[in-house]
């Protein structure tokens, strides 16, 4: 098995967030030229099939020449902004088991593992493995949306595997996320005599309160409880749907724009959730207007598909151990399990401060995750 954490260094040296310009593009231009050398060294003949996403930016599919991908590992190369309050390098340090680092545990310390374990395929004559290297998971999906309308239409893998991390357990499924813009309008009036008004932020409040109490009386026994994050709000006089001011204190506000986001779980759709906020709103005098920032559905796979990657988990950790799926974000894995009708299985490394200074991932855990990955690469070894 070669080494991961050469590879962890390498990439997280590497910036890749939204504000990076390298002479070699945006983005994830860097790492992805950074990918290309490692492929054209360590992988020998291993064919890269590029899919253009944007102005200097690609995913890019591994695998051998007329290989069919029966396992696929899947990694994005972006990450967040560096962001302040950081007390090691941002670009890299290891202390002691723990190596610091902008996109050290989401996932760069996940992409060093998929690179173990395809060295691992070329040296055992091991087909059917592949990895999908993709853009801009951390910002709109533009990334994964970018390569399923372009996808090759014999690529079905029979295992999606994502390293996202997970504290070394297995994830099988996430909830879906709405991410929506709501509009509300009522009257103006004068602050003093509420009657003369529809205030925008009552109207507002009154729709999140009821779909608040819709949502908590679902549940779904893998995802778990649905959540609402009230993520932004502005309020004030409103003039062509816009809240041009809001800092008058004695008129009623007209207008409240908000930013809310849904993690669902199956049985919640788009068209509910307007029903229901727009209903309360129009109780109160107001009116509501939704439009859809994100839209992306929920995934289960059943466990009884897994065995291999129980199999791999158990010989290499010790036991088999899943997540809640409702403690985890969104994966775009989800868009390969719907589009494919394929089991996908989030499964990472252990690490901290995902999102926030002093990001961290355990390198004795990316190694056994490169062991792991390789165990599966082996059970590829001979066509089924």
């Amino acid at each position: 098995m070669r080494d991961p954490i050469p590879y962890l260094r390498r990439l997280v040296a590497i910036p890749s967030d939204a504000d990076t310009v390298l002479p070699e593009g945006p983005v994830e231009a860097g790492l992805t030229a950074a990918l290309r050398g490692i492929i054209a060294t360590d992988l020998p003949g291993w064919e890269i099939r590029s899919f253009l996403v944007g102005k200097g930016r690609e995913n890019i599919l591994v695998s051998k020449p007329g290989d069919r991908i029966r396992l696929l590992f899947i990694g994005h190369m972006d990450v967040v902004r560096d962001g302040t309050g950081w007390t090691r390098p941002v670009r890299g340090e290891a202390v002691g088991d723990r190596f610091y680092g902008r996109g050290s545990t989401d996932m760069k310390g996940g992409i060093a593992s998929i690179l173990s374990a395809l060295g691992h395929a070329e040296a055992t004559g091991a087909t059917g493995v592949g990895a999908l290297f993709y853009c801009d998971e951390e910002y709109s999906f533009a990334g994964m949306k970018t390569f399923l309308a372009a996808a090759p239409a014999d690529l079905r893998p029979d295992l999606v595997v994502c390293p996202e991390p997970t504290q070394e357990k297995l994830r099988a499924g996430c909830r879906g996320i709405l991410e929506l813009r709501v509009t509300i309008h009522g009257r103006r009036g004068h602050a003093a005599r509420p009657q003369t008004g529809v205030n925008a932020f009552d109207a507002f409040s009154s729709s999140i309160a009821a779909l608040r109490s819709t949502l908590s009386s679902m549940n779904d026994p893998e995802l778990g409880k649905p959540t609402l994050c009230v993520s932004s709000v502005q309020c004030g006089v409103g003039k062509d749907g816009r809240v041009e001011s809001f800092d008058i204190g004695n008129v009623i506000p007209d207008t409240c724009r908000a930013l809310i986001d849904i993690r669902t779980v199956p049985g919640i759709t788009i068209e509910e959730v307007t029903r229901v906020l727009t209903d309360a709103a129009v109780a109160v005098g107001a009116s509501l207007h939704v439009e859809a920032e994100l839209r992306l559905g929920s995934f289960r796979t059943d466990r009884s598909s897994l065995t291999i990657v129980e199999a791999a988990q158990r010989e290499t950790l010790g036991s088999v151990t899943y997540e809640d799926p409702g403690e985890g974000g969104y994966s775009d894995a989800q868009m390969l399990a719907e589009a494919w009708s394929v089991p996908a299985v989030i499964w990472g490394p252990k690490g901290a401060n995902m999102h926030g200074p002093d990001e961290h991932v355990e390198t004795a855990s990316v190694e056994r995750l490169a062991r792991a990955f390789c165990r599966l690469v082996d059970g590829q070894k001979t066509d089924r």
